[in-house]
């Protein structure tokens, strides 16, 4: 769960910081329940073993919906 007071959500990498679009929930002050999905790990876990680096092979998927 998030409580969101202002309805924009600002969003930070790991490694780079704030991403620099805020994503707008919408109403203020209200509670959000949160799913996140992600492909690509083992992909990552290759590349960084092979490489060792990798960028932009891992994607996510974050829902939000309102708190009932």
């Amino acid at each position: 769960m998030v409580r969101c007071r202002t309805g924009n959500l600002q969003v930070w990498g790991v490694t780079c910081g704030p991403i620099a679009q805020e994503i707008e929930l919408g109403a203020p002050d209200t509670e959000w329940n949160v799913r996140v999905s992600s492909t690509g790990r083992a992909e990552v876990a290759k590349a960084v073993e092979e490489e060792g680096v990798a960028e932009g092979i891992e994607t996510y998927l974050v829902q939000f919906w309102p708190k009932v």
